[in-house]
């Protein structure tokens, strides 16, 4: 009788399955990861999506509760406000990720040479960081919002640069903890260059840390797009966007309050969605977790 031997899995292979496992043994990460993908393809095929145009206006319909032609009714133009909704993801989610690839595009780098490197340009990377550390992350998008100029592309800019001190710091602390470990002090003594050790040794040990990192920075750009064009500093009308629906939903808060609350929830089921993620991912990916 012959048996046939079972294929071995590779070490990458089986470290993907853990994590799977890992993954689906948490509820609120798996459905926190499907209202993410759901945003993220609801913002992609807007047009596709919303039953209307998020300029369309219906003058017979004006402030009209939620109806079959109008799921969450219209606002004070006539305008349906599922389609707004839709539409606005697209400039809160561009916002979110962009501000963040912007961000940990310069961030990483600067913490990796601080971390590595050390001596005076550690100390003057660490000094400036911790002063922009000393403003809230909001505070400092909406003055670099202010001096760039009310638009998307300028919101984006503010947002990304305001969330690069504590990518600075995280990286920094993070090069610092992986250049003392046994296998990049072997790769030194083997006569590795630095360019080989921080992009064979240093840098793939960090991507647990970064990912999860821009999993809970995205959301605070989400919610700081918002802010941003509530103000008037972000997307500005008649451009569909969550903060730009809370403006004007502001006359009408005594009438109309729903105006107000479905943008609102849109934004907090977003940003607690990719925060439960990161959490998720941040419990998956440490390598003490049992389960």
């Amino acid at each position: 009788m012959s048996y046939v031997e079972a294929p071995t899995l590779s070490p990458q292979a089986r470290r993907r399955r853990i994590y799977g496992r890992r993954f689906l043994r948490r509820p609120a990460a798996v459905v926190s990861l499907l209202i993410v993908v759901g945003a993220i393809l609801a913002a992609v095929f807007a047009r596709w999506v919303a039953p209307y145009s998020p300029d369309e206006t219906d003058f017979n319909a004006i402030l009209a509760s939620p109806s079959r032609e109008h799921l969450l009714g219209t606002d004070d133009l006539g305008r349906d406000t599922f389609s707004r909704i839709v539409w606005g993801a697209r400039a809160s989610i561009q916002a979110g990720f962009l501000a963040t690839v912007l961000a940990m595009v310069v961030a990483v780098p600067i913490g990796l040479i601080a971390g590595y490197y050390r001596g005076w340009l550690d100390t003057v990377i660490a000094r400036v960081t911790d002063v922009l550390l000393a403003f809230p992350f909001l505070i400092l998008a909406v003055g670099l919002a202010a001096i760039l100029g009310p638009s998307l592309l300028n919101a984006t800019l503010a947002l990304g640069i305001a969330a690069m001190p504590p990518l600075i710091r995280i990286a920094r602390g993070e090069v610092l903890a992986l250049r003392e470990e046994d296998y990049v002090r072997a790769a030194v003594a083997n006569g590795a260059n630095d360019a080989v050790i921080i992009g064979r040794h240093i840098l793939p040990n960090m991507t647990s840390t970064l990912l999860v990192q821009a999993t809970l920075t995205i959301p605070a750009a989400i919610i700081g797009e918002a802010v941003l064009s509530f103000l008037g500093l972000g997307v500005q009308p008649p451009t569909p966007s969550w903060g730009v629906m809370l403006n004007a939903a502001q006359p009408y808060l005594n009438e109309a309050p729903s105006l107000a609350v479905y943008p609102g929830l849109a934004i907090v089921i977003v940003a607690l969605a990719f925060n439960l993620l990161g959490d998720g991912l941040r419990d998956v990916l440490d390598p003490k977790t049992e389960r």
